[in-house]
């Protein structure tokens, strides 16, 4: 999006001039993505925060796709020759579901609460704060966070970081948060996990799983199982997974 289109859209959003709110707002993105754009900004009183801002007609654009992927689906037979093993309109049925829960922010606001409420006894863990009287269904504005992408080996070696202390840390939480929380980001990719202050920061709550009591007793199982090299428990632990009861919260 041009900068005038997202200046447009924020002072849509809110009931006063984008000059009684921020001190400036960058008008290069650093982050872009098929539903949204973010900028850097300051507010009137210093803090450097990020601005997530939706994507004009993004819903009805997303409709279309869907139409289109669903008329592929019946040019090219694909339920005809695969049905048996999977439904591909169902498939597209569930992603655009999911799309819309990922084009409302309020739903990314309360991930971004919850996680850090799950996290907030960890030092070692860099909790994302929200700023929710900024904040809408399509506007998210956060802190901006500093440091380093997990994946800049030399540069946090240079800092004098321990990269085995970090790996074993962010194997800890993971299991933690899938585990003992039953509620974990589901999209770890590099761009959305940085290291600052010796902490482990993530970024965009967009995507976040759930797994029920029933299916994180079975995973504590098939963790147990896998150290033991116990490939057959490791099969059956599958097997009895429960995939109605897991959840994929986009």
């Amino acid at each position: 999006m041009s900068f005038s289109t997202v200046q447009r859209i924020l002072q849509d959003s809110y009931d006063q001039e984008l000059d009684d709110i921020f001190q400036e707002i960058s008008d290069v993105p650093i982050g872009s993505a098929s539903i949204a754009q973010v900028h850097k900004a300051v507010l009137l009183d210093g803090s450097v925060v990020t601005i997530k801002v939706q994507r004009e007609h993004i819903e009805e654009l997303m409709r279309i796709d869907m139409q289109l992927l669903k008329k592929a689906i019946s040019f090219l037979h694909l339920n005809s020759l695969f049905g048996d093993v999977i439904d591909f309109s169902a498939v597209v049925d569930e992603m655009y579901e999911r799309a819309k829960e990922e084009m409302d922010f309020y739903i990314e606001k309360e991930h971004i609460l919850e996680f850090a409420s799950n996290q907030r006894e960890l030092v070692y863990m860099r909790p994302l704060h929200v700023y929710e009287e900024l904040s809408s269904s399509h506007i998210l504005v956060m802190d901006f966070v500093e440091g380093y992408k997990i994946n800049c080996v030399s540069e946090l070696q240079e800092e004098g970081y321990d990269m085995s202390e970090i790996g074993e840390k962010f194997a800890h939480n993971y299991i933690k948060q899938a585990i003992d929380d039953g509620f974990y980001h589901a999209d770890p990719h590099v761009d959305n996990i940085k290291i600052v202050d010796g902490k482990i920061a993530y970024l965009d709550f967009g995507m976040m799983g759930r797994l029920s009591k029933y299916n994180r007793e079975l995973l504590e199982q098939c963790i147990q199982a896998i150290v033991l090299s116990d490939v057959d428990s490791v099969a059956h632990v599958l097997v009895l997974m429960d995939t109605k009861r897991m959840q994929l919260i986009i």
